[in-house]
């Protein structure tokens, strides 16, 4: 059995940990939790370790709903105390769940444990032969895929499903065009976005000012504001040649991640279109599309 290097990692420190905890007298252990998340730099990385129970099932359900699409992770891995048939015979041992957020399938590991009595130094608890793969299962940090509504209307003009991808891991989008109009030149766009793996709409918004003042987007203005409902709303005027592109942004906190519902409008000008005002009060009307 290979495991990704990062999966072997994380096996490697809940192993050991636990290990570590029956060495201590803590048997049988309390399920727990480990969290990795490595996205900005391998030197950067983060771990949560959250310990659950006393109780070995409640604590296991504890440990599996703390983790989903949402979960700011990379990898996780959940472990509890149980056995394992090793030859024909049971044993004890240390048993893990852990998966990654690029992979749909996750790891179900055993790692078979015994204790060794040694003369005149007392007892030991030691692994006992080799990690065993027991099993496969869905990665609780497998992303969604999006179901995307067929048409959406803003200001009185329908707007139809014409492109979608998944730039990267967690980001999904959608562009919506007016009949008649293309992706590559549009007057009037709107915008479906998904982010399962943003913190919240606060920190969305946040990262998108960075690249306003230190990125090489060229914007006229921008207002940041509330949408009424606890959402955000920037918008702003961008600069692409001779194209000018007034947006406007709502940024909504939703259970699969952080919605943003947005306009777009090209033109010449760097102003905002004639309509802004009921552009505005529909995107902050607007109801969530129903997606899953």
């Amino acid at each position: 059995m290979r495991l990704p290097e990062r999966v072997a990692t994380l096996v490697e420190w809940i192993i050991a940990d636990s290990v570590d905890g029956l060495q201590h007298g803590n048997a049988p252990f309390a399920p727990h939790l480990m969290l990795l998340d490595d996205r900005p730099a391998p030197e950067d990385r983060t771990l949560q370790h959250t310990r659950f129970g006393p109780d070995l099932v409640e604590g296991l359900e504890q440990a599996r709903a703390s983790v989903g699409p949402t979960t700011p992770a990379t990898a996780y891995a959940i472990v509890w105390d149980g056995y394992a048939t090793v030859g024909g015979e049971r044993s004890d041992a240390v048993l893990v769940e852990v998966g990654t957020a690029d992979d749909r399938d996750a790891w179900l590991l055993a790692q078979p444990y015994g204790t060794v009595r040694r003369r005149f130094r007392g007892s030991r608890v030691e692994r006992r032969g080799d990690l065993l793969e027991v099993g496969r299962a869905g990665s609780r940090l497998a992303d969604i895929v999006p179901a995307w509504p067929e048409r959406l209307a803003v200001a009185g003009l329908v707007h139809e499903l014409a492109w979608r991808a998944t730039p990267t891991p967690g980001y999904h989008k959608a562009e919506y065009l007016p009949p008649g109009q293309d992706v590559d030149a549009f007057s009037d766009m709107v915008l479906l976005e998904i982010d399962t793996r943003s913190p919240g709409p606060e920190a969305t918004v946040a990262a998108l000012l960075d690249v306003f003042e230190q990125g090489p987007a060229d914007v006229v203005h921008h207002e940041v504001g509330e949408d009424g409902t606890g959402g955000i709303v920037v918008e702003f005027v961008l600069r692409a040649g001779v194209i000018r592109e007034w947006n406007a942004h709502r940024y909504i906190d939703h259970p699969l991640g952080v919605l943003l519902l947005g306009v777009v409008r090209r033109s010449g000008d760097d102003v905002a279109p004639a309509d802004r005002a009921s552009v505005l009060d529909d995107l902050r009307a607007m109801a969530v599309p129903p997606l899953r």
